[in-house]
């Protein structure tokens, strides 16, 4: 309940997470306000529902003040403000919210990609959905968008700037039935509430504490007995809750107090 220590948390653990710090000051505007600024609502945002020891979900899905509907996310994920950049997206979220890496491009496959986009059939002039549509039949980024696609085609109404919208700027209405984590969705609402539960996202988490341990793939009974104790709770434990279970686990003092072994 200390407002520094939780001030603390809020920074070094789920800044970390979303990796807000470099952003911290930078100095520009962005859809009309500081981006320091964008940073410290979003550890409020973060602070709020630790104080409250809201629900772990809750930080992703929050009754229309979850994470993607923040401009901070608007701003991790900008391309340009004609429209948004879902595969950017589709890569933060990978990335910094799943812990996921994808494999690194090699030059031959830049160089396919670059092609393609050249190409004569290439939909320059369509929408965000046409064009992943037009990558994910290429045999050169179909390994890649199968991954990258569902998970950022669901936030596609919510605009660069974080503004809610229905079509696109051509004018098509924004539509899509995708799949993710094995549930369908064909809204961003039903998109938010999968994210919310996938356990990638709780074990993305738990690597941003526990960064001095082999994590997931490495150790798989570290990460048995990790997620088993900080979960116990199950995803709608409060955020409070999912911390002291992590803090308390045997894993942590020993890693995190040198006397340990003693």
């Amino acid at each position: 309940k200390n407002s520094v220590y939780q001030d603390r948390i809020v920074r070094n653990i789920f800044g970390k997470w979303l990796n807000l710090n470099k952003f911290q000051f930078e100095d520009a505007d962005f859809a009309g306000d500081r981006v320091p600024a964008l940073v410290t609502d979003e550890y409020d945002r973060i602070k709020t529902l630790l104080d409250q020891n809201r629900p772990l979900s809750q930080l992703i899905k929050n009754k229309g003040d979850g994470l993607f509907q923040t401009k901070m996310f608007a701003k991790a994920t900008f391309s340009v403000p004609e429209d948004t950049a879902p595969v950017r997206r589709g890569l933060y979220i990978l990335g910094e919210i799943m812990c996921y890496e994808l494999p690194d491009l090699t030059p031959a496959a830049e160089s396919e990609i670059l092609a393609i986009q050249q190409s004569d059939d290439f939909p320059e002039d369509g929408t965000n959905l046409e064009k992943l549509a037009f990558h994910s039949q290429s045999p050169a980024c179909a390994s890649c968008h199968k991954i990258i696609d569902p998970t950022a085609i669901g936030l596609e109404p919510i605009g660069p700037f974080g503004e809610i919208r229905t079509h696109y700027p051509n004018g098509d209405k924004i539509e899509f039935d995708e799949k993710l984590a094995g549930e369908s969705y064909t809204s961003t609402e039903e998109y938010i509430d999968i994210t919310s539960r996938t356990i990638d996202f709780q074990y993305c988490l738990l690597e941003n504490i526990h960064d001095k341990i082999e994590f997931r793939k490495e150790n798989v009974v570290v990460n048995s007995c990790l997620m088993t104790q900080a979960m116990a709770g199950g995803i709608d434990q409060g955020i409070q809750d999912f911390l002291i279970n992590t803090m308390t686990s045997y894993l942590f003092v020993r890693n995190n107090n040198p006397k340990f072994e003693e």
